[in-house]
């Protein structure tokens, strides 16, 4: 394949490499740009974020991750969307408690405007032998 066929491949990783560090450092700003508006974030106790509530209680500091992870095991580009299937496991602090997440983890990237934005996670949790 030539470059300009891995362009968006190289942009999604860059893409999430963002998200992940803005997510340890506290960055609601650098998150605010990379969430689409329309934003469904699932999380592995079940619960529900729209773009504005994940936004909110990151900056109240509901959410404070120490460390992450995000091993990729592919990216699929399609017409308008990327989906990024891997991992993602974290060291953090949720809601004032100490929390491990270790979970198998589909993101999903929607193009708009000659760039993209996170339109929806979905983590699983995993359980390892």
């Amino acid at each position: 394949m030539t470059d300009a066929a891995h362009a968006p491949e190289a942009r999604i990783r860059q893409l999430e490499d963002e998200r992940y560090q803005a997510m340890v450092d506290g960055d609601v700003e650098t998150l605010d740009r990379l969430l689409s508006a329309r934003l469904s974030y699932a999380h592995s106790t079940g619960g529900r974020d729209s773009k504005e509530s994940y936004l909110q209680k990151v900056r109240d500091g509901y959410f404070v991750y120490r460390s992450v992870a995000h091993p990729v095991d592919r990216i699929e580009i399609l017409a308008g969307a990327a989906l990024v299937i891997g991992e993602m496991r974290a060291s953090a602090e949720i809601g004032g408690r100490p929390a491990e997440i270790d979970s198998s983890a589909l993101a999903v990237w929607a193009e708009a405007g000659g760039d993209w934005t996170l339109i929806a996670y979905q983590p699983t949790p995993l359980r390892r032998a």
